[in-house]
């Protein structure tokens, strides 16, 4: 089940057809936590009650490598869980696979996505270091019911990725923004302030824009 939720996971995103990200990540976080877990209670080193608590941490894990966030993958698996009890063994866990990703020079899913659109689209690479950007979309704001081709961004960002409740859209120039939307950049780090500023001031109320 690991070695097809990864393989068909690989088919799907290099399609570049718009998916969700977070059930295959959890799924093959699981997958592992549990593969782990048999393979400890086989030899022995590990009771089988505790091989759900592996499958958890796992998640956990994995997500924060994938995705560099490492608050709101501890959020994110308690809340599926429905118990604190973890809390401090999943920040625990969090904490040492976002270390790793982050010595081995791992980006984030979002930004990489962002990179690979760029060099389909022939969009700006930023050089140097760049940071996510996440932006709400509200009611009656300048770009409530517009598609992304027909928006003035700022310099310096890309719009890697909407979030729409459960789903994640990889947005093309046609893609249409609506309220309650959750847009993803990524933003040259030197100029995030100034971006984030006019970000806010495109995806607020109109009212509040002045």
């Amino acid at each position: 089940m690991l070695v097809v939720r990864f393989v068909f996971a690989m088919i799907s995103y290099g399609a570049g057809v718009a998916g969700g990200f977070f059930m295959p990540i959890l799924a093959v976080g699981a997958l592992i936590g549990a593969i782990v877990g048999n393979v400890l209670y086989s030899a022995h080193l590990l009771d089988f009650s505790f091989v759900n608590n592996l499958i958890i941490f796992s998640m956990a894990a994995y997500f924060a490598g994938i995705s560099k966030a490492p608050f709101t993958a501890i959020m994110l698996i308690t809340e599926l869980v429905g118990s604190m009890r973890n809390f401090m063994p999943l920040a625990f866990v969090v904490l040492v696979a976002y270390l790793v990703v982050d010595l081995t020079n791992g980006a984030p899913i979002y930004e990489s996505l962002a990179e690979r659109l760029a060099t389909f689209k022939q969009l700006p690479i930023f050089k140097g270091r760049n940071e996510q950007i996440q932006i709400p979309v509200y009611a009656q704001s300048l770009v409530e019911d517009q598609q992304v081709r027909r928006i003035e961004w700022p310099k310096d960002s890309i719009l890697a990725t909407i979030r729409r409740g459960s789903h994640e859209i990889v947005p093309s120039g046609d893609t249409l923004i609506i309220a309650g939307d959750l847009l993803i950049f990524t933003v040259f780090s030197d100029n995030s302030g100034k971006i984030r500023t006019k970000l806010i001031a495109l995806t607020q109320l109109l009212t509040e824009n002045g």
